[in-house]
């Protein structure tokens, strides 16, 4: 059985007001120091994205905000979170400071496990609540709970510490010559782990981006290495 390894990483500024973020394409050189090999806009998002060995990493703009995520092809064989949160910590560091001041950020990782039914992403999950349920063969389960706490790093400031584990079903499609696609159940047991600033006002300069987010690449560690409810007490 696998390990609960990175399935993605996202991390989200939010700008003050309606202002048009910079290019698209200004933004990825940014944060990820390369140009991307594909953009698009269509209905006042861009998107720009390019393949890392095995990894693909994307910057989408709208209006009042921007997405940095990085996802995983080498699925559903995911690399461990601990090998790849330095190097997008130290991407977040690259492009915070583009968009100027900001109202709120965010830190979304999703970590699963591989297993072989849902019944099994169900028996992985329960002992992480300490919870039993009193039937066999339940379907689309989902826990999720939210509690707040301050920064240390910045003052008078507060972030939401959300856990959602859940049973994922992804179709797996393989192509073989000479035969007709098949596909293929896969089942994980994932928890996500999103941290973001309580809204109160407040905006974050550039400097003070890069502590909150350090703060919470340090926490989302945390919660990783606990992995049940309890890491919230």
């Amino acid at each position: 059985m696998m390990a609960w390894n990175a399935q993605s990483l996202q991390a989200v500024w939010f700008t003050p007001g309606l202002t048009a973020p910079p290019p698209v394409d200004d933004v990825f050189r940014a944060v990820t120091g390369n140009v991307p090999t594909s953009t698009n806009s269509v209905g006042g998002v861009s998107n720009a994205s390019a393949t890392d060995g095995q990894n693909v990493l994307r910057v989408q703009t709208q209006s009042g905000r921007v997405d940095f995520i990085e996802t995983f092809q080498s699925f559903p064989v995911l690399p461990d979170l601990a090998t790849v949160m330095p190097k997008f910590s130290q991407m977040i560091d690259a492009g915070t400071g583009i968009l100027g001041d900001v109202y709120r950020l965010a830190l979304v990782v999703n970590i699963s496990e591989k297993t072989n039914t849902p019944q099994e992403a169900i028996d992985l999950i329960l002992p992480k609540l300490n919870l039993t349920l009193p039937f066999m063969g339940g379907d689309e389960f989902i826990f999720q709970i939210n509690r707040r706490a301050p920064l240390r790093s910045v003052q008078n400031c507060e972030i939401n510490r959300i856990l959602k584990w859940l049973v994922q079903t992804f179709q797996h499609l393989q192509l073989t010559v000479g035969a007709s696609p098949t596909y293929q159940s896969l089942y994980f047991a994932t928890l996500s782990i999103d941290l973001n600033t309580v809204s109160s006002g407040q905006t974050f300069k550039p400097t003070e981006q890069k502590l909150i987010f350090h703060e919470m690449a340090d926490e989302v560690e945390r919660l990783y290495q606990s992995n049940t409810v309890a890491a919230l007490s």
